[in-house]
């Protein structure tokens, strides 16, 4: 998300993604759809190991 490359998430198939536990990813995915190529302006992020995953706080800067 950072670089832009969000394309590269929608070659994932529906069991990659219950295979793998990212079962949110598909949420992401259709966010990535909308802005494109832009790149996420990363604030922070954090992992939480007991759920192996993280949190993190991001934001787009997109034009009109």
């Amino acid at each position: 998300m950072g670089r832009g490359e969000g394309k590269k998430l929608s070659g994932l198939s529906a069991q990659d993604l219950l295979d793998h536990g990212d079962i949110e990813m598909r949420s992401w995915i259709l966010l990535l759809g909308a802005v494109g190529k832009t790149p996420a302006k990363v604030l922070a992020y954090e992992p939480f190991y007991r759920a192996i995953m993280g949190m993190a706080v991001a934001y787009w800067e997109l034009e009109n």
